[in-house]
């Protein structure tokens, strides 16, 4: 009766934000109202989780004990560009203990929700602001450069150690999870928000805190040795071009000293033009380029239109992955050997 009566005010207190949030009337109740108003915020229960994307969710899950949930939000197969949560997205969000989001405009319909319905109970992590990558207030949907615009939104013609390198410092990149360094130093914000949401979730014992804090150093080792291995496997290719799909690979590119000569879709929820195909097969030509990468969330006409034009292979970048992070980061590792090598 105590766990059907939690359901039933969580999903009286769902309904009321989504409400808020979407414009949507919902019929008035008094009664139910002063139910809710006078109900506790959170009863014990599982810790509650909201991730946006996959990788997120991958790396929260690391960190997870046994019985804790977590929900991500974003579909498999959906770019995370242009994401729109649903009605029942928002109730998770409305229940969650801890959310982790990008940041940097990724999701803003999920921001807005937040900023729309505080919670003293919950912790919103958004990881760009967790390491002090916040402050761009651009259009992200509008300011990439074009393909051959190496450079801009993301392309990249530096190479450095700079968290920032891979870009033009002009719209900030939020695809902050594709670089290992980054990840590594988000680690620490993210294990002490699973650590607030198992708290929340009720007494936390020894043995527990125990297992929490192992497999936060088993996760910072396993980001360490991820990062080991790109840098060991990209260093003889340093200074050699990739095109790709998107503008989501500027950071991995910068970290690693490799060069982003074109992007497809500088726009990514539109479709290559002409001009950019052309710029694109030009890239592919001037710098050399082995490969052009797609992306398995995107349709990939346009870059077979390429690859057949400028005489290269075409190969798979995935930048989302499924339920584990170090398995996508490793099969990009592939991919990008197999392309820069000419294999």
């Amino acid at each position: 009766m105590k766990r059907r009566a939690w359901i039933k005010v969580a999903g009286g207190m769902a309904a009321g934000v989504l409400a808020a949030a979407v414009g949507v009337g919902l019929p008035a109740c008094s009664k139910e109202a002063e139910r809710s108003a006078s109900a506790p915020l959170r009863e014990p229960g599982a810790a509650r989780i909201v991730a946006t994307i996959a990788p997120l969710g991958a790396l929260t899950r690391e960190l997870l004990p046994e019985g804790a949930q977590l929900r991500v939000l974003l579909p498999p197969g959906r770019s995370e560009h242009g994401y729109e949560p649903t009605p029942v997205d928002i109730a998770a969000l409305a229940r969650a203990d801890v959310v982790v989001y990008v940041g940097l405009g990724l999701e803003p319909r999920v921001e807005e929700f937040l900023k729309k319905n505080p919670s003293a109970r919950r912790v919103d992590l958004s990881m760009a602001a967790s390491l002090k990558l916040e402050g761009d207030e651009h259009n992200h949907e509008h300011e990439h450069g074009h393909a051959g615009d190496a450079g801009r939104g993301g392309g990249s013609e530096t190479t450095s150690d700079d968290p920032h390198a891979g870009h033009d410092h002009g719209p900030i990149d939020p695809h902050v999870w594709l670089d290992p360094v980054l990840v590594k130093e988000f680690v620490t914000p993210l294990a002490d928000a699973v650590d607030h949401a198992v708290r929340a979730a009720g007494p936390m014992s020894a043995e527990q805190e125990t297992k929490l804090a192992a497999l936060r150093e088993a996760l910072a080792k396993k980001v360490d040795d991820l990062h080991a291995e790109y840098g060991a496997a990209l260093e003889p290719l340093a200074g050699r071009s990739i095109v790709t799909h998107h503008s989501a690979w500027g950071r991995l590119a910068g970290r690693y000293g490799l060069k982003v000569a074109a992007v497809l879709r500088p726009i990514e929820t539109a479709e290559s033009t002409p001009a950019d195909i052309a710029g694109a097969v030009a890239a592919v030509k001037e710098r050399g380029a082995g490969a052009i990468f797609v992306e398995p969330q995107f349709n990939n006409e346009s870059a077979k239109r390429v690859a057949d034009a400028a005489g290269v292979k075409m190969l798979v970048l995935d930048p989302l992955g499924g339920e584990d992070y170090f398995v996508m980061m490793r099969t990009n590792l592939t991919a990008l050997q197999d392309g820069l090598a000419g294999k």
